[in-house]
């Protein structure tokens, strides 16, 4: 049991570290990748830094939705805005806090993974589990810190949690960060009531995003929507 969690803590804590470590110097980071034959981008987290800039736009006065010029390939902003909110709030254009926050994010994406093998003990799951892990889409998403892993996380510990005062407002959360989350709603078929107020809750939260989606769907890159949106 000792070795157990000595693993499912410590191992997500070394990857994280050797991840982080590797983005501090460009050549490491590009060699790191090219071997594992994933296509890296400068600069490293190169997705989820791109919030960082498009927050920058907007305090100088821009719409990141239709100017963006920090954006290295002056790609118009297709997140909705409270990735802009949240990175105000908590600073995340502060180099160290970003890099605190993405050895966070990588530390649960692997934490997630390794309590999935010890929790189902089966050896056929733990088999796609790494194949899952080690995939190349895995690579990517953690390469690029597409806020994907921040939504695997959220809908993860929804799925663990029976608190529904805890569940709620992280459910509609991570369909305010991301859309698609709306069809882990069946999470609360259950509880027949609390399904359907779920159901237009998620509802009404689209609708209020209305004009950002629409604006996402504009700026986003046509092959992205065919597989995430």
């Amino acid at each position: 049991m000792k070795s157990k969690n000595l693993i499912l803590y410590f191992v997500p804590f070394i990857v994280s570290g050797i991840i982080l470590y590797l983005s501090l110097n460009e050549d490491l980071w590009l060699s790191f990748w090219r071997f594992l034959n994933i296509p890296a981008q400068l600069p490293p987290f190169s997705d989820l830094e791109s919030i960082s800039r498009a927050l920058n736009g907007k305090i100088d006065g821009f719409n990141p939705y239709y100017e963006n010029p920090y954006d290295l390939k002056q790609k118009p902003y297709s997140y909705t805005s409270i990735w802009l909110t949240l990175f105000d709030v908590f600073k995340l254009d502060n180099i160290f806090n970003f890099r605190i926050f993405n050895f966070i994010i990588i530390y649960f994406y692997v934490f997630i993974f390794l309590k999935l093998i010890y929790q189902f003990n089966n050896r056929y799951f733990t088999t796609v589990v790494f194949i899952c892990f080690f995939s190349t889409s895995s690579f990517l998403v953690l390469e690029r810190l597409n806020i994907e892993l921040i939504i695997f996380i959220l809908i993860y510990f929804i799925s663990i949690t029976q608190v529904n005062l805890i569940r709620i407002p992280v459910f509609l959360l991570a369909i305010i960060l991301k859309l698609y989350p709306i069809f882990s709603v069946f999470i609360f078929l259950r509880n027949k009531r609390l399904f359907i107020t779920m159901v237009i809750s998620s509802l009404l939260v689209l609708f209020f995003l209305k004009d950002q989606i629409y604006l996402i769907m504009q700026n986003s890159i046509e092959y992205a929507l065919i597989f995430v949106h």
